[in-house]
């Protein structure tokens, strides 16, 4: 097999298992609904426009508020009192996930997808490299030595 069929086998398994991972850390934490308090103004890209930084809150479930920024900026239309879904850990509830497939899965996802690209192209590679050896069969004698 071509070597990019491996990379692509290891692409898929590495982004499969992160994948699998985050989902099973989601699944083991507790969630809630965090409001958007504050929209801290960040950068002025070079385009001039303003990038905005999102602070929310939520009440865990022994009731104790939390207050975090998102490590990212945000899409335009966003406002100071939006619902935001998160997961947070238990034992540190400083540690928050937001709850949405970009943010959890969309990097895993695109290596995955490169995975089976790559995968697929190594299998084409292989299949008509078959398909050649068959099909131009050698017509001229062998030289003898």
């Amino acid at each position: 097999m071509p070597a990019i069929t491996w990379v692509g086998l290891g692409f898929v398994l590495v982004g499969i298992y992160f994948m699998r991972r985050e989902h099973t850390i989601i699944l083991d934490s507790p969630k809630a609904e965090a409001r958007i308090i504050e929209l801290v103004k960040g950068q002025t890209s070079k385009t001039g426009a303003v990038e905005y930084i999102p602070k929310a809150s939520f009440r865990t479930m022994e009731g104790a508020e939390i207050v975090f920024s998102m490590a990212a900026t945000i899409k335009p239309g966003v406002k100071v009192g939006d619902p935001v879904r998160v997961a947070y850990n238990p034992a540190n509830p400083n540690r928050v996930r937001i709850l949405s497939f970009g943010y959890r899965f969309a990097f895993w996802y695109c290596i995955v997808g490169l995975g089976l690209l790559l995968l697929f192209i190594g299998g084409g590679l292989k299949l008509g490299n078959d398909w050649m050896q068959k099909a131009y069969l050698p017509t001229a004698v062998p030289a003898q030595h």
